[in-house]
């Protein structure tokens, strides 16, 4: 159905794009912590006290259900690429591209499986 090497282009440009993204919210995340040391520091500076679950809040730090339900929203995410990756090889005639699609696959797989059992065991860990 495609061409082996319009199929590589298409995967190594959407790997591309994905790095590229991905250096943009850590762009982003280092001009809000940037931001939230310049607003700690004239807080300190006012002679204001500063709450420590008000800061352990803005640096991220979040309670063990909001973590484990981030885990299981990721999980569920990269398992459906995998699958959709999937049902991408299975409709393919060449088996290069078919093999190339199941590589690609396999790793949202693993990571998705791996996340979800986390996350599902940091919930039950919070209900006990």
């Amino acid at each position: 159905m495609l061409d082996a090497h319009f199929a590589g282009a298409t995967i190594v440009s959407v790997a591309i794009a994905i790095i590229a993204l991905t250096g943009l919210i850590q762009a982003l995340r280092l001009v809000r912590l940037a931001m939230l040391h310049k607003t700690l520091r004239r807080i300190i500076d006012a002679g204001l006290p500063i709450d420590i679950d008000l800061l352990d809040r803005a640096l991220g730090d979040r309670p063990r259900v909001e973590r484990g339900l981030s885990d299981l929203r990721n999980g569920s995410l990269l398992l459906a690429l995998a699958l959709a990756c999937a049902f991408f090889a299975l409709i393919q005639t060449d088996s290069a591209i078919r093999r190339m699609a199941f590589g690609v696959g396999a790793f949202p797989l693993l990571v998705g499986s791996l996340m979800t059992v986390w996350g599902g065991i940091t919930l039950r860990r919070q209900r006990d």
